[in-house]
């Protein structure tokens, strides 16, 4: 069994919405007979999870699954997979692999025993989770994007997104 409950869905304490591009929370996993728990980077984990649904994913100490933060939002070079690096702390989260193979996954996160499940239940829960998240933004006031940087990420973020939920 693999289940992500989300207990916080928030933009930053403190901080206009507008200018928050980054959804906070914290969610609980089950994950086989265990759970995880904790304050996470909703909007990186989610994009993270997105990929991982088509693409095999290694562990990475600053590109986790389930990051704390998601602060190295930057356009990736052309060794990177991907439109956009998400990279943060290496303290905290959650990270393991998931693998594909004919029509499942195995999960193995942090030092549990693997979890093997169907692929398409897999995608199920992952789209679940990210449309909550999604949910959030769209409900939200429209962002306001002054940095250069920002500028570049964000749009491809999104892109990148929508890309992995149409697939």
């Amino acid at each position: 069994m693999f289940a992500i409950d989300i207990l916080e869905l928030c933009w930053l304490n403190g901080q206009p919405e507008e200018t928050d591009l980054c959804a906070h929370g914290s969610v609980r996993i089950h994950f086989g007979g265990y759970m995880l728990e904790g304050e996470v980077s909703m909007s990186a984990a989610a994009l993270h999870l997105l990929r991982t649904v088509t693409d095999d994913h290694e562990p990475d100490e600053y590109a986790k699954l389930f990051p704390t933060d998601g602060f190295c939002w930057t356009p990736a070079g052309a060794a990177y997979p991907y439109p956009i690096y998400l990279g943060g702390c290496p303290n905290g989260g959650f990270d393991g692999a998931v693998i594909h193979e004919d029509g499942y996954v195995r999960i193995a996160l942090e030092n549990l025993p693997e979890v093997r499940m169907l692929l398409a239940d897999y995608r199920t829960e992952v789209f679940r989770f990210a449309d909550r998240v999604e949910l959030l933004y769209r409900q939200s006031r429209p962002k306001i994007v002054t940095n250069a940087l920002d500028r570049l990420w964000y749009p491809l973020f999104w892109k990148e997104w929508r890309m992995h939920r149409e697939a």
